[in-house]
């Protein structure tokens, strides 16, 4: 070693034990049945770049009760097979030439190597500090908190409790947002890009911090602390749109200002906010953005687990999280259509998913389904957006056949003699042809359409829309078509000819 070196901390080598590593890659690949317990290590306990790799695609596997072996992982590896060490290495490692005498030896190894390179990272700051006293102090609080949070719970005894105590430790669930937000727990919404996850949850942050309902929920006040991806300029767009601009109890952390800091830090930080505030609710906006989940890692079930890990400590202190993540291109159902690996919807007790609704729609509603651990979920919502923020319309199926009966409404002929069929007018008004018909039923009751024909070939019912005032009558070859007969025809059996 230089005398440079040894003065300068800067460029010594870092801590590390690449033989445990070797032992630890080359003991899952060649056994993965004896060798679980290792695989409570994350990617970033591995010192060189090569060794996370692998890691990580063996951990994503095993996660995911996949095969772990030399082809998995080569296949897996893809691109970054070089990067990784190539095959060769890896045939090395699948032919046992680095398995040691004690894994968990290997694994304590690792684990502590981690732990002097976090202590390491607080000297190089330290050496190198040259701008602010204070932001350095903090930074070293941070990166101090994050060890011990990271190597010393071992350390403490585990809370084991009877079923009959933690029933009356949780007797009371304390909703934010009843059926979508509960404190201390974790809600995940998704939805496509631009499609209002940030305007759904601004309008959750006014509702919560003026005790008002949210989209027919009740909420229950408190302060909040925001993680938002947006820069100033745009986030506070929507922050006037959500008359939140004048909000002292709303603190808001910009991810243009966590560059450079880890990921565990950041929410160490953020859970800190939390206690100093007195907040019960934590946003994160996006979680991919802020745990730099790019690529193949944000498919990676054990970095998303590794992610989420963070925030599930922060639930664990009465704080209420709600994440939200883009859903992928292919969409899917709910629970299914969060962009990446299942991990995340699993690892969450509610799970949100914002979308349109199907057929011609107004742009301002959208549809929230649910997945939920509660049964005050709604499991469908159909909310719309107004200048007083979102407000519920009901369920799906019943939004659906209002905007059909307007539809209709709108779009009918006033004169018998124009009169059009259910195929024409469920063209007319962009509608599915079961929807329109359970609407044109309602509106034949109510008399605000009436029907002509017999609904046989080639006299199909026809309707249209009668002018107010009109004495005209619907009628069957002359004849008055009474409500009892216009039922009896919507109430046909599919067994029965179709209207046309």
């Amino acid at each position: 070693m230089t005398a440079t070196e040894k003065r300068d901390p800067v460029v010594r080598a870092m801590p590390a034990s690449l033989d445990a590593e070797r032992c630890v890659l080359a003991s899952l690949i060649c056994n993965m049945k004896d060798c679980s317990n290792a695989l409570v290590l994350l990617p970033s306990d591995f010192s060189v770049h090569s060794h996370r790799l692998i890691y990580k695609v063996i951990q994503k596997r095993a996660l995911a009760s996949e095969s772990v072996d030399v082809i998995a992982v080569m296949d897996e590896l893809g691109e970054n097979l070089d990067a990784a060490g190539g095959g060769v290495y890896l045939g090395e490692l699948m032919q046992g030439m680095y398995i040691g005498p004690d894994l968990v030896n290997c694994v304590r190894m690792i684990r502590e190597k981690a732990m002097l390179r976090e202590l390491a990272t607080l000297g190089e700051l330290a050496w190198t500090a040259n701008g602010n006293a204070n932001q350095i102090l903090d930074r070293v609080k941070m990166l101090s908190s994050h060890i011990e949070q990271r190597f010393g719970q071992k350390a403490k005894p585990l809370p084991f409790t009877s079923a009959n105590e933690g029933a009356k430790a949780t007797e009371s669930i304390e909703w934010l947002v009843k059926g979508y937000m509960v404190q201390g727990g974790l809600t995940l919404l998704s939805a496509k890009v631009k499609m209002g996850k940030t305007t759904l949850a601004t309008r959750l942050v006014e509702a919560v911090l003026t005790n008002s309902p949210f989209i027919g929920a009740r909420t229950k006040y408190t302060p909040i602390v925001y993680l938002t991806e947006q820069p100033r300029v745009s986030f506070n767009v929507a922050l006037q749109r959500a008359n939140l601009t004048d909000k002292a109890d709303l603190r808001i952390l910009h991810f243009i200002d966590t560059l450079g800091v880890p990921w565990a830090d950041v929410a160490a930080a953020a859970g800190e906010e939390c206690k100093r505030l007195g907040s019960n609710l934590l946003i994160v906006d996006t979680l991919a953005q802020f745990a730099g989940l790019v690529g193949d890692e944000e498919n990676n079930s054990g970095a998303q687990l590794e992610a989420v890990r963070p925030l599930q400590a922060i639930a664990g202190q009465g704080v209420g999280v709600l994440i939200l993540s883009h859903d992928r291109k292919s969409g899917g159902e709910v629970g299914d259509a969060t962009r990446g690996s299942s991990a995340l919807p699993g690892a969450v007790d509610i799970v949100l998913s914002l979308r349109r609704p199907d057929g011609n729609s107004r742009k301002s509603l959208r549809v929230l389904q649910s997945l939920s651990r509660f049964s005050e979920t709604p499991a469908e919502l159909v909310i719309e957006l107004t200048d007083h923020g979102y407000i519920a319309l009901g369920e799906k199926a019943d939004v659906a056949l209002q905007e059909a009966s307007e539809a209709i409404l709108t779009t009918a002929p006033i004169a018998e003699a124009d009169a059009i069929t259910l195929e024409e007018i469920s063209e007319a008004a962009k509608t599915v042809r079961s929807t329109a018909q359970r609407a044109l039923r309602d509106l034949v009751l109510s008399g605000k359409i009436q029907k002509v024909g017999t609904g046989k070939k080639g006299n199909a019912f026809r309707y249209f829309r009668p002018e107010k005032g009109s004495a005209q009558t619907s009628s069957l070859y002359g004849q008055k078509v009474t409500n009892s007969a216009a039922d009896a025809a919507f109430d046909r059996s599919p067994a029965e000819p179709r209207e046309d």
